[in-house]
């Protein structure tokens, strides 16, 4: 089964996201759906596997993260709000797809695609239920390109010990 994480930056239409959540179980994937929204704003008769608000995750780590999150650009908003939420980490680890539904969200996506590179990044519905068709119909290469890039990218690697060292440190 395919796992999809869908990006927002901005609440998503409801006719849109109801439709290619259709067309997504349609092609056996799960979706799990995270963004700058409030949780309300999601119909909650959609069945999405996991919705997070970022907005209300940022609220919950206490007003001084949301004043110094406030004063930066929407696409540095939603990646400083997802880099620090558990679940959409872990959701972006084990997504297979990755989609950007906006501008804003590109820059989150990319950053997520850095920690799973085994993942398709894309930006919009079509390219997404395009990979989601592609990884149905050919799953002994995404098995072989998993084993291939199970390894972390240089620049991950440094950045884990980085902050490691910086732990130690104090």
């Amino acid at each position: 089964m395919t796992h999809v994480l869908l990006i927002a930056g901005t609440r998503p239409q409801a006719a849109v996201l109801k439709a290619s959540l259709e067309k997504f179980r349609a092609a056996g994937a799960t979706v799990e759906l995270a963004g700058l929204f409030a949780p309300d704003d999601i119909d909650p008769g959609l069945e999405l596997t996991r919705l997070r608000s970022l907005t209300e995750a940022a609220a919950e780590r206490g007003r001084m993260f949301e004043k110094r999150v406030a004063k930066l650009s929407a696409p540095r908003r939603a990646w400083a709000s997802a880099e620090r939420d558990r679940q959409v980490r872990g959701s972006g680890r084990r997504a297979h797809v990755l989609v950007a539904l906006d501008a804003t969200a590109v820059y989150t996506v990319w950053r997520l695609a850095q920690l799973n590179r085994r993942a398709h990044a894309v930006f919009g519905i079509a390219p997404a239920l395009k990979a989601v068709e592609d990884r149905r119909e050919r799953p002994l290469h995404y098995a072989l390109r998993a084993v291939t890039r199970s390894v972390p990218t240089p620049a991950t690697a440094a950045r884990t010990t980085k902050r490691a060292a910086r732990r130690v440190a104090g």
